[in-house]
């Protein structure tokens, strides 16, 4: 390279700075560029935390986490019922966190499907590490109405897609009464062709998901599989401490 041709580049900058085509900008102009953009990203990084973490705690919640155990014809109503708009709403986020990130060195210098990965594993474990926190039971379960909530309101809608998620209450001759986690109470029949997942032994407090169709006010299982998770460790939802859809008529029967 020529010796003259720094000299010419640094005439050229300084002729533009002169003219007002170049602006100089001072040291904290660019530190606070920084720190605003440091800011943005932890911001859509915790974001992305909530979303995931709400995720899990929707589909376990709502009983859909527990579809794949019963086999094949529960496939279809599992990816049916997966909460595309927030898997959505995470993925964009994702790809303005990468964008974000781009800023520094240390990100714009790898591979753009690298920088992803990291970024996407990175997020998936505090994801994970948050969804074991008490952080979405207890907003679930503070909330006056939580089912008004469009965070949570798949929650209470499961029963009309034919999942069932609740604690045992009693044990009859034909099958066994739940207390969801909106606090009513269904009539769950079992029989033959009913498959139970781990062991048919239930008893009383045990927590499960149910698979089946409501027949005639009961709910005829065609899968029963006994759960273990931190959703147990909360009281169910109970405004004005009554129940949220009135008492059962008789023992029973119980409200859809």
């Amino acid at each position: 390279m020529d010796k003259e041709e720094p000299k010419a580049i640094i005439n050229k900058i300084l002729d533009k700075v002169r003219s007002g085509q170049i602006k100089m900008r001072p040291s904290s102009y660019f530190i606070l560029k920084t720190i605003l953009a440091v800011a943005v990203i932890f911001v859509v990084a915790a974001s992305i935390l909530f979303l995931i973490s709400l995720i899990f705690f929707n589909l376990k919640a709502s009983g859909v986490w527990y579809l794949p155990r019963f086999g094949f014809p529960a496939l279809g109503p599992y990816i049916k019922l997966l909460p595309w708009a927030l898997i959505s709403a995470v993925g964009a986020l994702i790809l303005v966190l990468e964008i974000l990130a781009k800023r520094f060195s240390f990100v714009y210098k790898r591979p753009l499907v690298y920088s992803l990965i990291v970024i996407a594993l990175l997020v998936f474990m505090g994801s994970l590490i948050l969804d074991r926190t008490p952080l979405h039971p207890s907003i679930f379960s503070s909330q006056e109405d939580p089912l008004k909530n469009p965070f949570y309101r798949d929650i209470g809608m499961m029963q009309e897609k034919g999942i069932y998620r609740g604690t045992v209450l009693r044990i009859l001759e034909q099958g066994f009464i739940i207390e969801t986690l909106e606090d009513s109470e269904i009539e769950i029949l079992v029989d033959k062709d009913t498959k139970f997942i781990h062991r048919e032994d239930l008893e009383k407090e045990d927590s499960v998901v149910v698979f089946g169709e409501e027949e005639e006010g009961k709910v005829r299982a065609k899968g029963v599989l006994e759960i273990n998770d931190n959703l147990r460790d909360f009281p169910p939802f109970r405004p004005d401490n009554g129940p949220l859809h009135g008492p059962p008529e008789s023992q029973d029967k119980m409200p859809l």
